[in-house]
């Protein structure tokens, strides 16, 4: 009911959205309805206590960006190399 309701609030603050696009907007909750993978619903959670200022997770979250970004670059690497 929550998912719906915030939906239904960005999409009327935000007229050029659609419900895809608002839903979207949303995407972390949408683990809050999984009944299987419950272990998911740390996601959510953790992002509304970020926004909440009641947690700090930026050196988390470079740190995921930088091994995202350096594996990216490892891939790329090997292809150009070995092609």
């Amino acid at each position: 009911m929550e998912l719906l309701a915030r939906t239904f609030y960005i999409s009327r603050r935000d007229r050029s959205l659609s419900w895809l696009e608002a839903i979207l907007r949303r995407w972390y909750d949408i683990f809050l309805l999984l009944t299987f993978w419950r272990w998911l619903r740390i996601i959510p959670v953790t992002i509304r206590v970020y926004q909440a200022d009641l947690l700090n997770i930026e050196p988390l979250r470079s740190q995921l960006n930088h091994d995202f970004a350096v594996s990216f670059a490892e891939e790329i690497t090997v292809m150009v190399v070995f092609k």
